[in-house]
């Protein structure tokens, strides 16, 4: 999704010439995430995302950085 973090919600809202904008955010359990990351790493062949690790390492990241994206 776009924007992820404040950076780019400001450089959205520039660009767009807005004040403010409205954001659909959709909650997905990390449980649920991890599955759909690894079926999709199968059909891509994409060997990084099947690897746990990488996966919990990208989330906690996302979350970290879309915090402040989203008031």
């Amino acid at each position: 999704g776009f924007p992820r973090n404040v950076k780019q919600t400001e450089w959205l809202l520039d660009a767009l010439m807005f004040s403010k904008v409205e954001v659909l955010n959709i909650d997905v359990d990390d449980e649920t995430a991890i599955q759909r990351i690894i079926s999709r790493s199968k059909i891509e062949n994409r060997k990084e995302d099947s690897k746990i690790e990488v996966i919990s390492k990208r989330l906690d990241d996302y979350e970290r950085v879309r915090e402040g994206a989203i008031r």
